[in-house]
């Protein structure tokens, strides 16, 4: 957040690379309320290879207790 804020008092725009779900959106979130551009990397791109491949991504990142499975 303090980055964020940060970046609101610089005309900054964010730029995430967030993989965990919940923690993207609490960011777009962030830059929203506090008037910042920003946009998602990784959301896109896991969103088409979970289409293309017919599956839910886990929201889990690689090494994570619970994924016992490869990227």
């Amino acid at each position: 957040m303090e980055i964020i804020k940060q970046a609101a008092k610089e005309g900054a725009m964010g730029v995430s690379t967030l993989a965990d779900p919940s923690m993207a959106e609490s960011a777009k979130l962030a830059c929203k309320l506090l008037g910042i551009p920003a946009t998602g990397v990784i959301g896109p791109i896991t969103e088409a290879i979970a289409s293309h491949l017919d599956v839910l991504p886990s929201g889990l990142p690689r090494g994570a207790p619970g994924r016992n499975f490869p990227l």
